[in-house]
């Protein structure tokens, strides 16, 4: 049995419909064969478009097997193009950052205190070579002139004073050692306090101590001008007497008062003397200001001296906390 194609018909647009087939047709299940030389052209072609998986004559023709000529070769190719090595990279070095982060911070205590005492070492050397400048100061402490003194009181001052700061860093289980570093650094700064002070007291008072020079020769000179020069010598006396700092050498202070108190009866017995051409008492009253004025300068060489031993004793004391800290 031959099966009839009607007539081709069209869509709205002009186009040729589809031919439907039925389920079973579809898979070669029909009453006849069906010749595709007998069918027209143009049918044929609308056949081919709608069904392009209808078997020619029954049969089925195999295509190419898409597997065919497969290696395990290939599928590594494919898998290795896959890898992001960027990415593996990246990854590896995060990881080891964190690492050395994390022992770092391990370690970063021990670090940090090894750097303390280095620094701490240090500087207990560099206040210990300061240490002899001002040992040479002191030596000359009550000799007749002492020079140079500001630039080795300074060095030491600005080195005990690093040495105390670094000794706040120290860990507070290193009590000892700070303890330590902070008594030398306490005695140097004493020392050079001490000596400071008592340099500045000597310069201020030694050029007062020296006896006047006024005119004891009645027929020299007149009494209003002997009276003003006694009375300019008095001021510069009080002057330097007043400006004197509390708690330094305070025995010399004490005896400069009792002389600027006994003054004005000094000057009374030097004018009347002069008023009665009397040279010889006024050169007397000269002579005993000039003995009160070498008594106060040798309390004074006294206080400095006792400075000096003071000064030598914190020094050593300084010296010994450094040597401990050291090693």
């Amino acid at each position: 049995m031959t099966a009839t194609i009607p007539p081709t018909r069209r869509d709205r647009r002009g186009r040729p419909k589809q031919i439907r087939l039925s389920y079973l047709e579809s898979l070669g299940f029909t009453d006849a064969v069906v010749e595709w030389s007998d069918l027209p052209d143009r049918p044929r072609a609308v056949i081919e478009d709608a069904a392009p998986s209808l078997p020619y004559r029954g049969r089925h023709e195999a295509g190419p097997d898409p597997i065919a000529g497969w290696a395990p070769s290939d599928a590594s190719r494919l898998q290795g193009s896959n890898v992001r090595w960027g990415l593996v990279v990246l990854l590896a070095l995060v990881v080891a950052g964190l690492a050395l982060g994390g022992a770092w911070l391990y370690q970063r205590p021990g670090l940090e205190r090894e750097a303390v005492f280095s620094d701490l070492n240090t500087q207990a050397e560099r206040v210990e070579m300061a240490l002899p400048g001002l040992e040479a100061i002191n030596a000359a402490l009550t000799t007749p002139a002492v020079e140079s003194v500001i630039a080795p009181l300074t060095a030491l001052e600005a080195e005990a004073r690093a040495l105390f700061q670094i000794s706040g860093s120290l860990p507070q289980t290193e009590s000892a050692t700070r303890g330590l570093a902070a008594d030398a650094a306490s005695t140097a700064l004493d020392a050079s306090r001490l000596l400071g002070d008592a340099i500045a007291y000597r310069q201020a008072v030694l050029p007062i101590l020296a006896q006047p020079e006024l005119e004891t020769d009645p027929m020299l000179i007149e009494l209003d001008e002997a009276a003003r020069a006694f009375g300019a010598w008095q001021l510069r006396v009080d002057e330097v007497r007043t400006a004197l700092p509390s708690g330094v050498l305070a025995d010399v202070t004490e005896q400069l008062d009792v002389l600027s108190g006994d003054l004005p009866g000094l000057l009374s017995g030097y004018i009347d003397a002069l008023r009665e051409d009397d040279a010889e008492a006024a050169s007397a009253v000269i002579r005993e200001i000039g003995g009160r004025l070498g008594h106060v300068e040798s309390r004074l060489m006294s206080a400095l001296s006792g400075v000096q031993q003071r000064v030598s004793d914190r020094l050593e004391d300084t010296r010994d906390a450094l040597r401990l800290l050291i090693g």
